[in-house]
C-alpha cells in the first residue's frame, strides 16, 4: 500500500456489522476522502485523464457533493471497507475489484418507486440503487425508480429525450442532444456529439466541436484518448478503451478507469 494512501485507506472500526445504521447525513470530508483514494487510483494505474490527483480530486468532489443530496443511509463501516480492500490500488479489471469489494452498499438513494432518479456511476458498487432507495433500481431508460418498468417506446426524430439517461431516444439511428433525438451521422460525415453516429466514433470532436464519424478501431490500433468510444469492444472482453498512456486501444481498463471515465464522461477532463 502506498503511503499517501494509507491514510486514507485505513477503515474506522467500530460500528455494528449486524445492522444498518440509522440513516444520518454523508459526514464531512467524506467526499474528499473518496476522491483521494480514486484519483490515487486513476493516476496510479495510468488512466491518464487529468494532469495530476490534485486536479482529480477537485472534480471528483464537486461531483461527489452534487449527488450526495439525493443519498441517504450512509454505512461507515461499510465505506471505509470498500476504500480499505485493495481494488482501488490494484489497477485490476471491474472484476477483479468486484472480487475484493464488501457485501454491503455503503449509499442508498432517497426516491422512492415511481419518483424520478439519476444513474450514477461515480461510486460503482458502492451505491447499487443509484439515487433510489433499497430494493429499487434506477431504470436507466424512463429515469424512473421502478422494478418492473414497461418496455421503452420507440422514439422518433424531434422527440423530447434526457441526455442523463443512456440511450434514452431507444433508437440505434437517433441519439439524444439538448433534450431532443436528433439524427445519426454515417461513417464519414460530419458529427458534433460523442453520441452522434450510427456506427464508430466522432473523431476529433475535442478539438474544435466538430469530428468525422469514423470506424472503431481494432484492439492494438493507435488511438487518441480525447476521441470518446474510438476503440471497439472486443468479442468476450469487458470494455475497448484508448490507453491514455500506451495510446493504443486495449481490451481490459482499470476499474478505476472505467469507473472515472463513465461517471465524468469526455468533457470533464
Amino acid at each position: 500500500m502506498s503511503l499517501r494512501l494509507r491514510w486514507v485507506l485505513l477503515p474506522l472500526l467500530g460500528l455494528s456489522c449486524s445492522e444498518r445504521p440509522i440513516p444520518e447525513p454523508i459526514p464531512d470530508g467524506t467526499a474528499q476522502r473518496y476522491a483521494e483514494a480514486l484519483c490515487a487510483s486513476v493516476q496510479d494505474c495510468g488512466c491518464g485523464y487529468f494532469e495530476s490527483s490534485e486536479a482529480c480530486e477537485v472534480v471528483v468532489a464537486e461531483q461527489f457533493d452534487a449527488i450526495a443530496g439525493g443519498l441517504r443511509d450512509f454505512d461507515q463501516e461499510c465505506f471505509d471497507a470498500f476504500l480499505a480492500s485493495g481494488a482501488y490500488e490494484s489497477c485490476g479489471t471491474p472484476q477483479e475489484a468486484r472480487d475484493l469489494f464488501p457485501d454491503c452498499a455503503a449509499f442508498y438513494g432517497s426516491a422512492v418507486e415511481g419518483e424520478s432518479c439519476i444513474p450514477n456511476a461515480l461510486f460503482g458498487d458502492m451505491n447499487p440503487t443509484d439515487t433510489c432507495v433499497e430494493g429499487v433500481d434506477c431504470y436507466f431508460v424512463t429515469g424512473v425508480c421502478d422494478n418492473d418498468p414497461p418496455f421503452p417506446d420507440f422514439k422518433s426524430e424531434g422527440d423530447i429525450c434526457s441526455e442523463a439517461l443512456t440511450n434514452n431516444c431507444f433508437n440505434e439511428y437517433l441519439y439524444c442532444d439538448e433534450g431532443v433525438c436528433r439524427q445519426r451521422a454515417e461513417c464519414d460525415e460530419p458529427c458534433t456529439h460523442v453520441f452522434g453516429c450510427h456506427f464508430g466514433f466522432c473523431q476529433g470532436l475535442q478539438e474544435d466541436g466538430e469530428g468525422i464519424c469514423t470506424p472503431r478501431l481494432d484492439f492494438g490500433d493507435p488511438c487518441d484518448p480525447k476521441d470518446y468510444y474510438s476503440c471497439d469492444p472486443p468479442l468476450g472482453g469487458d470494455y475497448g478503451w484508448c490507453s491514455p498512456t500506451t495510446q493504443h486501444c486495449k481490451d481490459t481498463i482499470p476499474y478505476a478507469c472505467q469507473t472515472i471515465l463513465q461517471a465524468l464522461g469526455p468533457s470533464t477532463y
